[in-house]
């Protein structure tokens, strides 16, 4: 059975969020997606179903290579269509060896229901169903 899923967002951490907004905002515009968020150290643009958002390191990360807090991505969240589908999506990574984040428990917030794991590679993903 084949679970139904999609491209949520992405956070990638970036060593200077000028530079990165000069590049990525006008190749982002010119594809059709439009700003979103526009804080001091985070911005993001939305094609309307997906969100890509940039976030600036601290100056103890900028210069170092890959990790997930350091330049490059942060991690890949994908959307489900609801909890059940989340716990079915959690049942299969974790038998699959996903090494669970932050407890591996199911998280509850306001709007979502949510876990996170690393993939071999150590990418951080998370998966979420909005209430």
């Amino acid at each position: 059975m084949a679970l139904n899923g999609h491209f949520h967002h992405m956070d990638i951490y970036v060593a200077d969020i000028a530079r990165t907004v000069e590049f990525w905002g006008a190749l982002l515009e010119s594809l059709g997606w439009r700003k979103q968020a526009d804080r001091e150290t985070v911005k993001s643009w939305t094609d309307g179903k997906a969100e890509l958002f940039f976030v600036q390191v601290g100056p103890e990360f900028a210069a170092q290579g890959y990790h997930r807090k350091r330049v490059g991505l942060n991690h890949l969240a994908f959307s489900v269509a609801g909890r059940d589908t989340l716990v079915e999506v959690r049942t299969l990574v974790t038998a699959r060896g996903a090494r669970m984040l932050y407890g591996g428990e199911i998280e509850e917030t306001k709007t979502q229901h949510r876990f996170f794991f690393e993939d071999p590679d150590r990418i951080k993903v998370e998966v979420l169903a909005e209430r």
